[in-house]
């Protein structure tokens, strides 16, 4: 691999890595907004099957965001990694 093509995907990767925590931001905002709208259900006055239902429902996406936090993060540690690694192999005159 040369020089250039070398630069390109360094380039490559830190679109994605940026595109990855722009994602990560995003997913961290809904989680908390879900947790936000649990806790204001679950100190509501009057419990009852449609707010136990909803509740239930907002656990299930909690639990859908933290899932996507944790892939995300991996996604962005392993792709950070490669970019280390391609950096370490690439020609001392690559900023040039």
């Amino acid at each position: 691999m040369n020089a250039d093509d070398l630069r390109q995907r360094l380039l490559e990767c830190d679109r994605y890595i940026l595109e990855l925590q722009y994602e990560l931001t995003k997913t961290l905002e809904y989680k908390q907004v879900l947790l936000k709208h649990h806790a204001a259900l679950s100190s509501h006055e009057q419990p009852g099957s449609e707010i136990d239902a909803r509740l239930r429902g907002l656990e299930k996406e909690i639990t859908r965001a933290s899932t996507t936090l944790e892939r995300l993060r991996s996604n962005i540690a392993s792709c950070s990694d490669l970019r280390a690694s391609m950096e370490r192999s690439c020609p001392s005159d690559i900023d040039g």
